[in-house]
Protein backbone atom coordinates (compact mmCIF):
# COMPACT_ATOMS: atom_id res chain seq x y z
CA UNK A 1 0.00 0.00 0.00
CA UNK A 2 1.12 3.58 -0.56
CA UNK A 3 2.24 5.46 2.55
CA UNK A 4 1.63 9.10 3.48
CA UNK A 5 3.35 11.11 6.20
CA UNK A 6 1.22 13.77 7.88
CA UNK A 7 2.42 16.69 9.97
CA UNK A 8 3.43 18.88 11.51
CA UNK A 9 -0.07 20.29 11.23
CA UNK A 10 -3.00 21.51 13.24
CA UNK A 11 -5.21 18.71 14.52
CA UNK A 12 -8.30 19.66 12.53
CA UNK A 13 -6.27 19.78 9.31
CA UNK A 14 -4.71 16.42 10.08
CA UNK A 15 -8.15 14.90 10.67
CA UNK A 16 -9.41 16.22 7.36
CA UNK A 17 -6.44 14.85 5.41
CA UNK A 18 -6.54 11.58 7.34
CA UNK A 19 -10.18 10.91 6.47
CA UNK A 20 -9.54 11.52 2.78
CA UNK A 21 -6.42 9.36 2.54
CA UNK A 22 -7.91 6.69 4.78
CA UNK A 23 -10.83 6.33 2.38
CA UNK A 24 -8.31 5.56 -0.37
CA UNK A 25 -6.61 2.87 1.69
CA UNK A 26 -3.39 4.83 2.20
CA UNK A 27 -1.30 3.88 5.24
CA UNK A 28 -0.80 6.98 7.35
CA UNK A 29 1.88 8.01 9.79
CA UNK A 30 1.90 11.27 11.72
CA UNK A 31 4.50 12.80 13.99
CA UNK A 32 2.99 15.98 15.36
CA UNK A 33 -0.56 15.71 16.66
CA UNK A 34 -1.25 15.52 20.39
CA UNK A 35 -4.88 14.54 19.87
CA UNK A 36 -5.50 11.10 21.39
CA UNK A 37 -8.33 10.51 18.91
CA UNK A 38 -5.70 9.41 16.42
CA UNK A 39 -4.90 6.43 18.63
CA UNK A 40 -8.47 5.16 18.19
CA UNK A 41 -8.04 2.40 15.60
CA UNK A 42 -11.81 2.16 15.09
CA UNK A 43 -11.77 5.76 13.81
CA UNK A 44 -8.40 5.75 12.05
CA UNK A 45 -7.48 2.11 11.32
CA UNK A 46 -4.59 2.97 9.01
CA UNK A 47 -3.02 5.71 11.13
CA UNK A 48 0.20 5.16 13.11
CA UNK A 49 0.80 7.96 15.60
CA UNK A 50 4.45 8.23 16.60
CA UNK A 51 4.50 11.53 18.48
CA UNK A 52 4.54 11.77 22.28
CA UNK A 53 1.16 11.03 23.84
CA UNK A 54 -0.80 13.57 25.88
CA UNK A 55 0.30 11.75 29.04
CA UNK A 56 3.96 11.81 27.96
CA UNK A 57 3.75 15.49 27.03
CA UNK A 58 2.35 16.46 30.42
CA UNK A 59 4.84 14.22 32.23
CA UNK A 60 7.77 15.72 30.31
CA UNK A 61 6.86 19.20 31.53
CA UNK A 62 6.33 17.84 35.05
CA UNK A 63 9.80 16.27 34.96
CA UNK A 64 11.27 19.65 34.04
CA UNK A 65 9.40 21.27 36.94
CA UNK A 66 10.93 18.69 39.27
CA UNK A 67 14.39 19.11 37.75
CA UNK A 68 14.21 22.89 38.26
CA UNK A 69 12.84 22.36 41.79
CA UNK A 70 9.73 24.40 41.00
CA UNK A 71 7.33 24.34 43.95
CA UNK A 72 4.65 26.70 42.64
CA UNK A 73 3.53 28.00 39.26
CA UNK A 74 0.81 29.59 37.20
CA UNK A 75 -0.72 27.99 34.12
CA UNK A 76 -2.13 29.47 30.91
CA UNK A 77 -4.12 27.09 28.73
CA UNK A 78 -5.47 27.71 25.25
CA UNK A 79 -9.13 26.71 25.28
CA UNK A 80 -8.92 23.63 23.07
CA UNK A 81 -9.32 19.93 23.72
CA UNK A 82 -5.69 19.02 22.99
CA UNK A 83 -4.06 21.69 25.19
CA UNK A 84 -6.56 21.21 28.00
CA UNK A 85 -5.69 17.50 28.02
CA UNK A 86 -1.94 18.17 28.19
CA UNK A 87 -2.49 20.69 30.99
CA UNK A 88 -4.54 18.16 32.95
CA UNK A 89 -1.84 15.53 32.40
CA UNK A 90 0.78 17.97 33.71
CA UNK A 91 -1.32 18.85 36.75
CA UNK A 92 -1.88 15.18 37.55
CA UNK A 93 1.87 14.51 37.31
CA UNK A 94 2.78 17.38 39.67
CA UNK A 95 -0.03 16.77 42.16
CA UNK A 96 1.34 17.12 45.68
CA UNK A 97 4.67 18.43 44.35
CA UNK A 98 3.88 21.75 42.67
CA UNK A 99 1.22 24.20 43.83
CA UNK A 100 -0.86 25.60 40.95
CA UNK A 101 -1.54 29.14 42.14
CA UNK A 102 -3.52 30.34 39.15
CA UNK A 103 -5.00 28.54 36.16
CA UNK A 104 -5.97 30.80 33.25
CA UNK A 105 -7.91 29.76 30.16
CA UNK A 106 -7.67 31.84 26.99
CA UNK A 107 -9.81 31.66 23.86
CA UNK A 108 -7.32 32.27 21.06
CA UNK A 109 -8.38 35.15 18.80
CA UNK A 110 -10.18 37.06 21.54
CA UNK A 111 -8.08 40.23 21.71
CA UNK A 112 -9.94 41.72 24.67
CA UNK A 113 -9.46 38.52 26.64
CA UNK A 114 -5.76 38.50 25.72
CA UNK A 115 -5.22 42.03 27.03
CA UNK A 116 -7.01 41.18 30.28
CA UNK A 117 -4.91 38.01 30.60
CA UNK A 118 -1.58 39.76 30.04
CA UNK A 119 -2.56 42.54 32.44
CA UNK A 120 -2.31 39.95 35.21
CA UNK A 121 1.43 39.83 34.55
CA UNK A 122 1.99 43.57 34.14
CA UNK A 123 3.17 43.83 37.71
CA UNK A 124 4.81 41.40 40.09
CA UNK A 125 2.58 40.07 42.82
CA UNK A 126 2.77 37.42 45.51
CA UNK A 127 2.03 34.75 42.90
CA UNK A 128 4.69 32.49 41.41
CA UNK A 129 6.81 33.86 38.57
CA UNK A 130 6.96 30.40 36.94
CA UNK A 131 4.37 30.29 34.16
CA UNK A 132 3.65 27.14 32.13
CA UNK A 133 2.08 27.72 28.71
CA UNK A 134 -0.13 25.14 27.01
CA UNK A 135 -0.77 26.79 23.65
CA UNK A 136 -0.45 26.43 19.90
CA UNK A 137 2.19 28.26 17.89
CA UNK A 138 -0.14 31.07 16.83
CA UNK A 139 -1.34 31.56 20.38
CA UNK A 140 2.17 31.83 21.80
CA UNK A 141 3.27 34.32 19.17
CA UNK A 142 0.18 36.48 19.80
CA UNK A 143 0.67 36.12 23.56
CA UNK A 144 4.33 37.15 23.52
CA UNK A 145 3.61 40.04 21.15
CA UNK A 146 1.26 41.37 23.82
CA UNK A 147 3.63 40.46 26.67
CA UNK A 148 6.35 42.58 25.05
CA UNK A 149 4.30 45.66 25.91
CA UNK A 150 4.62 45.06 29.66
CA UNK A 151 7.79 46.02 31.46
CA UNK A 152 8.33 43.03 33.74
CA UNK A 153 8.06 40.13 31.28
CA UNK A 154 11.66 39.06 31.93
CA UNK A 155 10.92 38.82 35.65
CA UNK A 156 8.86 35.73 34.85
CA UNK A 157 10.02 32.33 33.66
CA UNK A 158 7.81 31.25 30.75
CA UNK A 159 8.02 27.48 30.25
CA UNK A 160 6.69 25.60 27.25
CA UNK A 161 7.68 23.27 24.45
CA UNK A 162 10.06 24.79 21.93
CA UNK A 163 9.22 22.61 18.94
CA UNK A 164 6.26 24.81 18.07
CA UNK A 165 7.80 28.25 18.72
CA UNK A 166 11.08 29.16 16.98
CA UNK A 167 13.59 30.17 19.61
CA UNK A 168 14.49 33.20 17.48
CA UNK A 169 10.84 34.28 17.23
CA UNK A 170 10.33 38.01 17.44
CA UNK A 171 9.40 39.28 20.91
CA UNK A 172 10.28 36.01 22.67
CA UNK A 173 11.32 37.06 26.22
CA UNK A 174 14.86 36.29 27.34
CA UNK A 175 13.32 34.35 30.21
CA UNK A 176 11.47 31.93 27.92
CA UNK A 177 12.51 28.34 28.65
CA UNK A 178 11.94 26.05 25.70
CA UNK A 179 11.61 22.37 26.52
CA UNK A 180 12.30 19.79 23.85
CA UNK A 181 11.55 16.08 23.97
CA UNK A 182 11.20 13.33 21.39
CA UNK A 183 8.92 10.46 20.60
CA UNK A 184 10.18 6.95 21.29
CA UNK A 185 12.32 6.47 18.20
CA UNK A 186 12.60 2.72 18.77
CA UNK A 187 8.92 2.06 18.05
CA UNK A 188 8.08 0.12 14.90
CA UNK A 189 5.88 2.95 13.66
CA UNK A 190 8.71 5.47 13.96
CA UNK A 191 11.20 3.14 12.29
CA UNK A 192 8.79 2.66 9.41
CA UNK A 193 8.23 6.39 9.14
CA UNK A 194 11.97 7.00 9.10
CA UNK A 195 12.73 4.31 6.52
CA UNK A 196 10.00 5.47 4.15
CA UNK A 197 10.98 9.12 4.53
CA UNK A 198 14.70 8.52 3.93
CA UNK A 199 13.98 6.37 0.88
CA UNK A 200 12.19 9.21 -0.89
CA UNK A 201 14.14 11.16 -3.53
CA UNK A 202 14.92 14.73 -2.51
CA UNK A 203 12.57 16.00 -5.21
CA UNK A 204 9.62 14.40 -3.39
CA UNK A 205 9.49 16.97 -0.60
CA UNK A 206 10.55 20.60 -0.03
Amino acid sequence: KPVAMIGPAFTNETKMVTRILDSHGVLLMGYSSDDTAFSDKSLYPLYSRVCPSVADSGKALADIAELLKIRSCQIIVENSHAYSDISQSFQAAVLGKVRIEKNYTWNFGNETELKVLVRNFSRLSMLSTNVFLFMSTGSKIAFFNEVELIQVSDEYSWLSTDFDVPLNAKNLPDSYIGISYQANTTTAAFQKLQSVWTSLPSSSYP
